[in-house]
């Protein structure tokens, strides 16, 4: 059975508890494990995915009064250019 967005999840609940309903005690252990094992997959992805580090910040400090930041992404895309052996 199918659900288009928006329908209420308790209808896949319902569906989930009848399908367990119907496995041996073995399979229904497999079930937990799986989704004891998304439940630590995609929180770890979430909690990665909302901190965001600043340890780069103040990097180029050293160099602020010789380069602009445009000079700087000038020079930055040239080495890469350079690095891909499509230099100038």
């Amino acid at each position: 059975m199918k659900y288009q967005g928006g329908e209420n999840k308790i209808m896949y609940e319902e569906e989930i508890k009848l399908k367990i309903r119907e496995l041996s005690e073995d399979l229904r252990r497999e079930v937990l494990d799986y989704i004891e094992f998304l439940l630590r997959k995609y929180k770890s992805v979430e909690i990665k995915a909302r901190k965001f580090k600043f340890d780069w910040e103040g990097g180029l400090s050293e160099i602020r009064d010789k380069f602009s930041s445009v000079e700087l992404q000038h020079k930055a895309w040239l080495n890469i250019m350079d690095y891909n052996g499509q230099g100038f």
